[in-house]
């Protein structure tokens, strides 16, 4: 299954919505851009069906690029299993120190 992202821009709050797979095989030339002016990213994961470590530095270079813009990070629809891999390799712990470090 492929990976489609679906972006919406509303008024400053860009939504990212997953859905599909996020692995090595989908996320081949994957490069966030977030718009200037943008406060919020919002990345809604309820439709997406299985994430790897790629797909987990394809996350983080989301949390980067919105912090570069100083937009806030946000995640919507995360699954146990994703929360957790989120808490195992430390997802959680890289957004609150980059919202402490912007403030």
């Amino acid at each position: 299954m492929p990976l489609h992202i679906e972006e919406q821009q509303k008024g400053h709050t860009l939504v990212l919505k997953l859905a599909g797979v996020m692995d090595y095989s989908t996320i081949d030339g994957f490069e966030p851009s977030i718009p200037e002016k943008t406060g919020e990213v919002v990345v809604d994961f309820s439709a997406l069906d299985f994430i790897d470590s790629t797909g987990i530095g394809a996350i983080l270079l989301i949390i980067h690029s919105a912090h570069e813009q100083d937009a806030a990070v946000k995640f919507t629809g995360l699954d146990d299993n994703i929360k957790e891999l989120f808490d195992t390799v430390g997802v959680f712990r890289i957004l609150e120190s980059l919202r402490k470090r912007g403030r």
